[in-house]
């Protein structure tokens, strides 16, 4: 069983979803696969639906109401009390964002009843799975800054605004995409499943281009992605749940997929998350996949492994006091080894490193 805490996103269109009368589909590029439902602006009350799912929590994103329209949602969780939830948007602002966070529930199944929507649009659910959650015909969401994603290079965790547009503006699912300008930066992911997609946010409005190369399991295909001055997308701004790459049909056992950044030009590659079908059952059958080891040739000259930075990490502080007694522990090493060159060498230990990783989803407001 792997110690990985898992989270399965749920697309609006799945029959998961109940929905009440006088609701809409909008399809755009820029949902998450293609489509978003949200209540009819003709209704006459608001709209509501319900959702079953097995698991210890959920939340829901898509787009916060108008500034004009009520905004707070009214939740009830197994037939208890309703509740009312405020969105968090940014005052008089739409907002594409994670609006309702679940508390912690017990593992199991739970129907949450979601009423009062006054506009509110909802475009995926994701939820945290417990380590009997049943994961037949489900998919698994990786975010970019989930600890199984390794980065080789010089990648920042960037939380910046993603502005599409003709739609409201908001922040990457989970708040922040791990993003690079430097060729020769990769990307390693192991996972056991049945199919892959890479999703991230591209710039339409920058004239340029990102080219890199996926291999999954040593067959490898390179990607171009180019704007020109003519692209009739340019219009459009980011395109939020970008798909940079998807395989499927694959044989339910361990793969490695390995991304490479090959060229950019006035573009940056901006990774969101990963989605992959398990061939597990469950979290508790999930095997164990040991680490990708990169070697010094899978990157340019210049690249290194990159300290990522995340939100929680160890203070500057502390990092700069770790280096000075690094060197002053390599000094005292050389002193003693002049000093007693004819003593037995002694050996060192490996230090652990502190993970410092936190989720991207919290028990609140996005």
């Amino acid at each position: 069983m792997s110690s990985q805490q898992l989270r399965v996103i749920l697309d609006d269109n799945v029959a998961d979803f109940i929905y009440g009368p006088n609701w809409e589909l909008n399809a755009q590029v820029e949902w998450y696969q293609g489509g978003t439902h949200f209540p009819s602006y003709n209704r006459t009350t608001f709209g509501f639906f319900n959702l079953s799912f097995e698991g210890t929590s959920i939340a829901f994103i898509g787009n916060t109401p108008a500034p004009s329209s009520s905004q707070m949602a009214t939740i009830s969780i197994d037939g208890g009390t309703p509740y009312n939830s405020s969105y968090g948007s940014p005052p008089g602002q739409q907002t594409y964002v994670q609006w309702y966070q679940s508390p912690l529930l017990s593992d199991g199944v739970h129907t949450v009843s979601v009423d009062h929507l006054d506009g509110t649009a909802i475009d995926m659910a994701i939820i945290t799975v417990g380590p009997n959650t049943p994961l037949t015909n489900r998919s698994i969401f990786v975010d970019n800054n989930d600890p199984s994603i390794e980065y080789t290079g010089h990648w920042v965790e960037d939380e910046s605004i993603s502005r599409p547009g003709n739609l409201p503006s908001g922040p990457p699912i989970g708040n922040s995409t791990q993003t690079s300008t430097t060729p020769g930066d990769t990307i390693n992911f192991r996972f056991s499943g049945t199919s892959i997609s890479v999703y991230g946010v591209f710039g339409w409005e920058n004239i340029g281009s990102i080219s890199a190369t996926y291999t999954l399991d040593d067959i490898t295909t390179s990607q171009t992605y180019t704007v020109a001055a003519d692209s009739p997308e340019r219009t459009e701004g980011d395109a939020t749940n970008f798909i940079f790459y998807s395989k499927n049909n694959l044989a339910p056992e361990p793969h490695t997929l390995s991304i490479t950044i090959t060229g950019v030009v006035n573009q940056a590659y901006r990774l969101d998350y990963l989605v992959y079908s398990p061939s597990f059952s469950s979290q508790a059958a999930m095997p164990n996949l040991p680490a990708v080891t990169v070697t010094a040739a899978s990157a340019t000259n210049t690249a290194q492994t990159a300290n990522i930075p995340r939100k929680g990490g160890a203070p500057v502080a502390a990092i700069v006091g770790s280096t000075l007694g690094s060197v002053l522990a390599v000094l005292l090493l050389v002193a003693l080894v002049m000093l007693f060159r004819k003593r037995r060498k002694r050996g060192w230990e490996a230090v652990p490193m502190l993970d410092t990783h936190q989720s991207a989803f919290t028990d609140g407001q996005a």
